[in-house]
């Protein structure tokens, strides 16, 4: 595939660039800090442009790269989807679906939307950082990394429903939910169901949905589910980049049959929840 070969080439070039740049950096700032000579500092400025362009040049190329072969596995599948690489689900999405817990940093990207067995769809990679401080100092950490389905429901859920993983609360301190124990010991083991309506809840999670529930959640481990109104959420935090083309990461070369699994998922998703 010479599109491969060319991206792979320009993806080499600039992590080569990069890594010498990261060279420069340290040893101009090793030198300045020793010697406070203008070389030291000069070193330490050509490192910094060194290793930061690269990221500029290879984004736009690598965007444009992903666009154009999951577009092409879409079509190979014959699936009624878009995809855009650039953005996804917006914050106040994920803040209503009360499928993920916001944090200080939240990004989200590769939103493929579409119909797959006359069921609308929406899923798009989501990335949520918390901020933490120790002392003077400050770091962010992974709270969620995966993704987030919106599947249209043949339910209407009279008032949302959230399946949580045991004590993985994400509603508000405030909020009129009540936690509620379903029929089944072993669904009430592994999850935590919350609605300020009892008989909603009775009505969506059925006994053949909790198996079902247990079977996606024996492949993601980290499942939460919301049903508001007519719309299904899922979020799987896989702690996983999806289509992901970035400096010193490998792109495979089979990484178009991988996009198709990736897309199909929603499929299995579906089928296992409806």
């Amino acid at each position: 595939m010479a599109e491969l070969k060319k991206i792979s080439q320009l993806k080499l070039t600039c992590e080569i660039i990069s890594a010498s740049g990261i060279v420069l950096f340290v040893l101009g700032m090793l030198t300045t800090m020793a010697n406070a000579n203008v070389g030291g500092f000069i070193t330490f400025v050509i490192g910094l442009a060194m290793a930061s362009i690269p990221v500029f040049v290879f984004k736009p190329a690598a965007v444009k790269f992903k666009d154009k072969y999951v577009k092409q596995a879409i079509n190979e599948l014959g699936i009624d989807a878009s995809f855009h690489a650039t953005y996804g689900f917006t914050k106040e999405e994920v803040k209503n679906s009360r499928a993920i817990q916001l944090q200080t940093r939240f990004t989200s990207e590769d939103l493929v939307s579409g119909v797959i067995d006359d069921r609308a769809f929406r899923f798009s990679d989501i990335h949520i950082e918390q901020r933490r401080s120790s002392g003077k100092s400050s770091h962010y950490v992974t709270t969620f990394k995966g993704r987030l389905f919106e599947i249209a429901s043949d339910k209407t859920a009279k008032l949302p429903v959230y399946i949580f993983p045991n004590n993985r609360k994400y509603l508000p301190l405030f909020s009129s939910e009540k936690k509620i124990e379903l029929e089944s010991i072993k669904f009430n083991q592994a999850f935590d169901v919350y609605s300020s309506d009892e008989h909603t809840a009775f009505y969506v999670i059925t006994p053949r949905l909790m198996e079902k529930i247990h079977e996606l959640n024996s492949k993601y481990e980290k499942l939460s589910i919301s049903y508001i109104g007519n719309k299904l959420y899922v979020a799987v935090d896989t702690r996983i980049d999806y289509f992901q083309i970035a400096l010193f990461k490998p792109i495979e070369e089979h990484f178009i049959e991988e996009f198709k699994k990736d897309i199909l998922e929603v499929r299995n998703i579906i089928k296992t929840l409806s």
